[in-house]
């Protein structure tokens, strides 16, 4: 179960995978996965890589880390 509802649903919005994110962080989507389900930590750089792809589809949108990682 996604531990991060609003950035599961922001990737939504944006069309983006797991795949797009392992992509950007330099792993694999199933690390991906891990991290997204809270059973591995995100760093803050990582954190700060998704919230920047996300933006970079969804320019007018204000995504803060807070907003997007709350649990």
């Amino acid at each position: 179960m996604p531990k991060f509802k609003n950035l599961e649903a922001e990737m939504v919005r944006c069309s983006l995978k797991n795949e797009d994110f392992a992509n950007e962080l330099a792993i694999t989507p199933q690390t991906v996965r891990r991290k997204l389900n809270g059973e591995v930590g995100i760093t803050i750089e990582e954190a700060k890589r998704i919230q920047k792809l996300l933006l970079e589809r969804n320019p007018q949108a204000n995504y803060t880390i807070d907003f997007l990682f709350a649990e």
